[in-house]
């Protein structure tokens, strides 16, 4: 549980990140987090389709949530539980979640030291205490979530076929075989 003086720690830190200079330092840390990510072995096929700018922009929002919840993340719980769920149905598991953390802390601490941002232990250690709290939540909402619907049979390969439309023009038209 993390105590007051963590939250108090982990808030300020949040704060002054967001006050940076920088444009939009916040996503710029979310970038950073996904790009050290999607390094990782198996990630770049869960992210495979899916616009990462909407996805930098959800990421920053829970996060900041879950920053604001920081003294009673308890009251948050049942949100990230609920995202822990969405995210089970990309195939992401409870033993992902360490590399979560594993880029996300990192991000943070590059981010603010770069930027004259204090950093320390303590900061480092308010961190740890809340995303663990955090992904406790959300494994929670993995292990706990819905199977995904079955695949509905496909009615066989389509094909793609371009006919002339009558007037000259290319026209596209897909079949089932």
């Amino acid at each position: 549980m993390l105590s007051a003086e963590q939250a108090r720690l982990l808030k300020k830190n949040w704060k002054d990140i967001g006050a940076s200079s920088v444009a939009n330092p916040m996503m710029f840390v979310v970038a950073q987090f996904y790009r050290r990510l999607l390094r990782k072995k198996g990630y770049k096929r869960i992210f495979e389709g899916i616009d990462i700018e909407t996805q930098y922009f959800k990421m920053q929002g829970a996060l900041t949530a879950c920053v604001e919840f920081a003294e009673n993340l308890d009251k948050f719980a049942d949100t990230i539980r609920r995202i822990g769920a969405r995210h089970a149905r990309y195939n992401m598991t409870p033993n992902m979640m360490n590399d979560v953390v594993d880029s996300l802390v990192p991000s943070l601490k590059e981010f603010s030291l770069d930027h004259g941002i204090t950093w320390n232990e303590e900061i480092e250690e308010a961190y740890d205490e809340w995303l663990e709290q955090v992904t406790g939540y959300f494994m929670e909402g993995i292990m706990n979530a819905p199977p995904p619907p079955p695949v509905a049979a496909a009615a066989g390969p389509k094909v793609v076929e371009v006919k002339e439309n009558g007037s000259g023009q290319p026209k596209v038209v897909a079949t089932a075989h």
